[in-house]
């Protein structure tokens, strides 16, 4: 389980996040809905100890900020916006970076963990760019690679920061039904998007960000989470949203 407890940050005298409090149970997949700026990729930052923060995050009762670097390694994977990444390596080199924590200092990667990047550039339908380096390749494509080194990984925490952003609507729903996947073998994942649909039909949770604070925590379990998910987007960003249920499953469409 994941613990955050009146989390604040504040970056050049300026508050970014407000008293942010929510529990994450093991095995579970959360969605961080909000707009740009609300405070998404700060909070899940602040999870992984990139930024400095005021109060509490815990992982199975233990305070994530007294942990080692490695051992936070073994327990979080996470997969940044493209725009932070470094391009000048081959892909194949960046996936089997995942296993990096599995490795001494002087170790290289095994023939075995070689095979295991293979395998998941077919499951993911990158066997095309293999050899081909991180800046010859499509921003989706990039992606999936990215999402594949975590996979690889293997941590107890997958944290991904807008990982749908460059995939086309095929690759998006692959994804997202392996992270589903996953989360049956006791995963849990965190991830900030900005489609509430994807968030609805993937996730067990969904928290909405609003100007840096956490306006909504919503469960599946309660069966109305769609309608509760509409009713904060049209409180929070005006009225401008309905709900359609051509599926067994309402979903939120623009209604102007």
């Amino acid at each position: 389980m994941i613990d955050v407890k009146h989390v604040s940050v504040t970056l050049s005298d300026k508050k970014i996040l407000q008293d942010i409090s929510f529990q994450i149970p093991q095995g579970r997949i959360l969605m961080v809905l909000g707009e740009n700026g609300s405070g998404k990729t700060t909070l899940i930052k602040s999870m992984l100890q990139q930024l400095p923060y005021t109060g509490d995050i815990l992982y199975q009762h233990q305070h994530i900020s007294h942990m080692q670097e490695k051992e936070r390694a073994k327990i979080f994977s996470y997969v940044p916006q493209i725009k932070e990444l470094a391009m000048d390596m081959r892909v194949e080199d960046c996936i089997v970076a995942g296993c990096s924590r599995h490795l001494s200092i002087f170790e290289v990667p095994s023939n075995a963990q070689y095979e295991q990047v293979n395998a998941l550039m077919e499951k993911f339908h990158l066997t095309h760019i293999k050899g081909k380096r991180l800046d010859e390749i499509s921003g989706g494509e990039l992606q999936m690679v990215y999402v594949a080194r975590a996979f690889l990984q293997n941590a107890c925490v997958m944290i991904m920061d807008e990982p749908c952003t460059y995939l086309d609507f095929k690759r998006q729903h692959m994804f997202l039904q392996e992270t589903r996947r996953l989360c049956k073998e006791g995963k849990t994942i965190v991830l900030t998007i900005h489609d509430p649909n994807l968030a609805l039909q993937y996730g067990d949770e969904i928290i909405l960000l609003h100007k840096g604070k956490l306006k909504a925590h919503l469960k599946k379990e309660t069966n109305d989470m769609e309608k509760e998910c509409l009713r904060y987007y049209n409180e929070l960003y005006g009225n401008h949203f309905t709900m359609s249920n051509m599926i067994e499953k309402g979903f939120l469409i623009w209604k102007e």
